[in-house]
């Protein structure tokens, strides 16, 4: 038997949802007794099961290691899945995720996506077509998507959790490293930054700034190629503690006195905590800020949450039309895909949003609710947009999300927060 065919019959039967049969197939593990899904024989030949008959089947194309891997190529044929009208090439690890999440979660009712593929790109095309589930003596519609499909969906999520401890590149020998040329790039940066600015260097926090960036930019070189790079080696890592402990400490204020100038510090963790008179003292006001304002930092971002949560409380998406002559103008639009299923007026039309193409780039006068003349505590559907509408109740929703974004603002910063330089032109 073929990989691939064992691979596609697997999934008929339900082995994805089996964590063990998920290890056993994508890892190494190699024993002599017997397993329900797999083991290797004397030979050290992959003998699979798909029944309870115990009749072990030989799968003819194992070329060593694991049986499967993740980015291996697999031929899938058109209507072999519902969501896939066409013959394709693709990867196991994307046929497993496209299987659980569009496949079994939304019944098929979204193509397959051929490519990355992440939980919040599916939601962004399920989003728009999601709608409430039907009255009791109504017949769900095979090609609409209910709230029900979501909660189907969410349930996928659960098993490529478990999927962490397979997959997830968690360490390699290249992110402990420094890179090589790091070192002899410090001194020079450091030579050219004190002779572009002279007695004045580091009394601004932009010149640790671009100092920095320019190291991180050569760290970043260093590890695109690896594995982890932008999983474990997040940005955070990357631009916080790899910063720390390889390129420099970094420029601190005294979060105690606003009124005391900035201190840069070029020395890294790896070379360890200066104990100098003038140095110690900002590390230890770095440590101490980040438990005390943690707490009064996000006290503030909560009492403002709550308070938004009650001001929106009596607020609801009603009705067709308000007729308002008022509109938001938004020039020159950028990330046009927030704006999708949202009304604007084209000539003497209001005409709703379905193609970022529409918009990307141009100037619009968009239908908002900070213009709707309905009722006192309603806001019709042309301003709201038909996403927001669809559920009457969401301007509640929407004020507790927004709460959530500042208390998540302030927390990041306790746990980290790069200085950028953004050039405005005015």
């Amino acid at each position: 038997m073929k990989k691939a065919d064992y691979f596609l019959k697997a999934l008929e039967l339900g082995f994805l949802e089996k964590s063990d049969w998920v290890r056993r197939c994508f890892l190494n593990v190699i024993d002599k007794e017997s397993d329900e899904f797999l083991y290797y024989d004397e030979l050290g030949r992959p003998m699979v099961y798909l029944d309870d008959s115990f009749n072990p089947l030989l799968i003819e194309d194992h070329d060593g290691g694991p049986l499967l891997r993740v980015d291996d190529l697999i031929d899938i044929e058109k209507g072999s899945l519902r969501c896939l009208d066409k013959t394709i090439t693709t990867t196991y690890g994307i046929l497993m995720v496209n299987y659980l999440f569009i496949e079994k979660g939304l019944s098929g009712k979204i193509p397959y996506i051929n490519g990355e593929i992440s939980l919040s790109k599916i939601e962004d095309i399920l989003l728009p077509l999601l709608t409430t589930n039907p009255e009791r003596d109504e017949v769900k519609k095979p090609d609409i998507i209910y709230v029900d499909d979501l909660i189907e969906m969410s349930k996928a999520e659960l098993f490529v959790q478990e999927w962490a401890n397979i997959f997830t590149v968690s360490k390699s020998r290249k992110a402990i490293q420094v890179p090589p040329e790091l070192e002899a790039a410090k001194k020079n940066k450091l030579k050219e930054m004190e002779k572009k600015y002279g007695d004045r260097l580091w009394t601004e926090e932009i010149h640790s700034v671009e100092y920095d960036d320019y190291l991180k930019a050569i760290d970043r070189e260093f590890l695109k190629d690896d594995p982890s790079f932008g999983i474990v080696l997040s940005n955070k890592i990357i631009g916080q503690s790899r910063k720390k402990r390889l390129i420099s400490f970094g420029f601190e204020r005294n979060p105690f006195n606003h009124n005391e100038q900035g201190k840069m510090i070029t020395r890294t963790l790896n070379d360890g905590i200066s104990l100098k008179r003038e140095d110690f003292p900002t590390y230890v006001n770095s440590i101490r800020s980040g438990s005390l304002f943690r707490g009064v930092e996000t006290q503030q971002s909560g009492s403002i949450a709550k308070s938004l949560v009650m001001a929106t409380m009596g607020l609801s998406y009603e009705g067709n039309d308000c007729k308002t002559k008022k509109y938001r103008k938004i020039n020159n639009v950028e990330r046009g895909k927030r704006f999708i299923g949202r009304y604007h007026k084209v000539g003497d039309k209001i005409l709703r949003i379905d193609k970022v193409s529409d918009i990307e780039g141009k100037t619009i006068l968009l239908r908002s609710p900070m213009h709707c003349i309905g009722p006192i505590s309603k806001v019709c559907k042309i301003c709201a947009g038909d996403s927001a509408s669809r559920t009457p109740t969401a301007p509640v929703l929407q004020a507790t999300k927004f709460g959530g974004d500042l208390v998540n603002g302030d927390m990041k910063k306790m746990h980290g927060s790069e200085a950028k330089v953004i050039l405005v032109t005015f």
